[in-house]
């Protein structure tokens, strides 16, 4: 079908057809088609357009402007569009009806929340944010189900499941079912592993060589299984798959000394530990190798991360990060909040050695925070950091 539509005149109050869409359409059609006289097919397209245009008007009046009074179409008088398609095609229509149907006979049921986090002081945030949420019930229950096993029978099915990571149930017919929601992802260990973010980080890199580096260059020291304490052998063969080029050993190396911009300090940092633990600086290979022996079993079980330090940007002359809070959803959004922290060293950058860790780790549990005021200092939120600008 080929659909024509008419312009209207500026001047003139009658609709009338362009002349450009009556050559196009007699060179589509041919001059036989239209009779070679174009004006007694223009006049007609301007009363269908007279017509739908007093059609238009009608129903801008006064009632439902979604109704039309029986037209050639096949709708009723007072029938509204959906309507007129719901019943033309019935059965695009059953299954929403059906599921509706179903909806309204269905029992109202308040839905429950499973709250098991182990922090005494979170759990209470949570469980008082569901107080403010009065149609919600909540449960405190831990599944006796462990990883990999199958879920807990003896729990009331729950909508959401709010709790430390092993308490998930994973494994569940209800969470591959998709029938309650989790506050973890599944494979979160893909972003929180020092190792797994560095390995993503260096993807990321590869695949956009032209973009700006998210992180400084990252090289994964991993031990052979089984052979974590035989360094002699399994810390060259861990050397050598990283792809490290290795040390600048003629600038400084084996030195406490200022750190110096001339790219040949390194920080260590085990994988699969917190708050800090087994981090330090490095600027040989000697020093490298240290710092693996010192670190315990578990540390040597998983990956280490040989990051290039670079300078840091100061505040009021000292190292700080950002905690940024994010409500990750489903596949995948991201909620940033407003509101985030800055979180800084207590010792002045300038001047400290590699050896003074806490000048160059931001980590609050590996600060010395004595009183209310290194408490202040060492954390609060961004905007009250703009005196220290």
């Amino acid at each position: 079908r080929i659909e024509w539509r008419t312009t209207r005149s500026r001047e003139m109050d009658e609709p009338s057809l362009g002349a450009d869409a009556l050559a196009a359409l007699q060179d589509i059609l041919g001059e036989s088609a239209l009779g070679g006289d174009l004006s007694e097919f223009a006049a007609l397209l301007s009363a269908r357009r007279a017509a739908a245009d007093s059609s238009d008007e009608d129903e801008s009046g006064e009632g439902d402007s979604d109704t039309a009074p029986g037209d050639d179409s096949g709708r009723q008088p007072g029938e509204s569009h959906a309507d007129y398609y719901r019943r033309l095609y019935p059965e695009r229509f059953a299954e929403e009806d059906t599921a509706a149907q179903a909806a309204a006979e269905a029992p109202v049921t308040e839905p429950l929340a499973l709250v098991t986090i182990e922090d005494e002081y979170v759990q209470n945030l949570v469980l008082k944010a569901f107080e403010r949420r009065p149609h919600w019930r909540v449960c405190t229950t831990v599944p006796a189900a462990a990883e990999g096993a199958d879920m807990d029978e003896s729990l009331e099915p729950y909508d959401l499941h709010w709790g430390e990571y092993e308490h998930l149930e994973f494994f569940s017919p209800r969470f591959a079912a998709g029938n309650f929601m989790a506050s973890c992802y599944y494979n979160r260990k893909g972003l929180i592993r020092k190792g797994h973010l560095a390995h993503i980080m260096e993807k990321w890199r590869t695949k956009n060589p032209d973009k700006a580096p998210l992180a400084p260059k990252s090289y994964i020291l991993t031990l052979e299984s089984g052979k974590e304490n035989d360094l002699d052998t399994s810390f060259p063969a861990a050397l050598a798959r990283s792809s490290f080029p290795g040390f600048n050993e003629g600038q400084g190396a084996g030195e406490a000394r200022d750190v110096v911009d001339d790219g040949n300090v390194w920080i260590l940092k085990p994988s699969v530990t917190n708050q800090a633990q087994g981090i330090c600086l490095v600027r040989s290979e000697a020093q490298l190798r240290e710092a693996i022996e010192r670190a315990d079993d578990m540390q040597r079980a998983g990956d280490f991360v040989l990051q290039q330090y670079l300078e840091p940007l100061l505040l009021d002359g000292r190292k700080f990060h950002l905690r940024v809070f994010m409500l990750l959803v489903g596949n995948l959004t991201a909620y940033v909040s407003p509101d985030f922290l800055a979180i800084f060293s207590l010792e002045q950058y300038a001047g400290a050695s590699l050896d003074e860790t806490r000048a160059h780790l931001t980590n609050i549990s590996h600060q010395q925070v004595l009183s209310l005021e290194d408490q202040h200092r060492c954390m609060r939120l961004f905007a009250e950091t703009a005196p220290d600008m």
